[in-house]
């Protein structure tokens, strides 16, 4: 048995599946944002050349961006687009992985508390059945996609750490 044929089996694996996350999240990040032109280009329209505004608009708009911040959060962290401030250039390779790595799980603690408070707010939101003013929208099932969105960029923060940290 190849163990370095296995490595890299997993490691196919790995980059495929991460490029099938970057498409996918990719789309739907554009279809969001396709979905919030049109329903504002609309609204204007209906606002000021009807004198009747879309009912719910705003609204709409405002979920479809807490949706939209939370599948680009993961979405950064796959393309690697995240802003960084460099505060220690290491000058070893070693040095380098650590401070990638350190920084990788940074995120993951600061996405993993995200997931723990958007999950209380889930149950929170379903315990009292709150919904939003005009389109009756359950505010669980918002809360519940950033969580998801919130959790995602958990598990590609560990993977970034673990490929990090060991590399070649």
């Amino acid at each position: 048995m190849n163990h370095s044929s296995d490595i890299q089996t997993k490691g196919g694996a790995l980059a495929q599946a991460s490029a099938l996350s970057k498409h996918i999240l990719g789309l739907s990040c554009a279809c969001v944002l396709l979905g919030m032109m049109c329903l504002t280009g609309a609204d204007v329209i209906a606002r000021y050349v009807f004198n009747a505004p879309i009912k719910g608009a705003f609204e709409l708009v405002e979920i479809l961006m807490v949706v939209l911040v939370y599948m680009a959060f993961p979405l950064a962290i796959l393309a690697n687009a995240n802003v960084e401030v460099e505060l220690w250039e290491p000058t070893s390779k070693r040095a380098n992985q650590f401070r990638f790595a350190l920084a990788a799980l940074c995120g993951v603690l600061v996405f993993a508390v995200f997931t723990v408070e958007l999950f209380e707010h889930v149950q929170k939101y379903a315990e009292r059945e709150s919904v939003t003013n005009s389109l009756r929208i359950p505010l669980t099932y918002v809360a519940f996609a950033a969580m998801i969105g919130s959790a995602m960029c958990v598990v590609f923060n560990l993977t970034n750490a673990f490929e990090r940290m060991f590399s070649k």
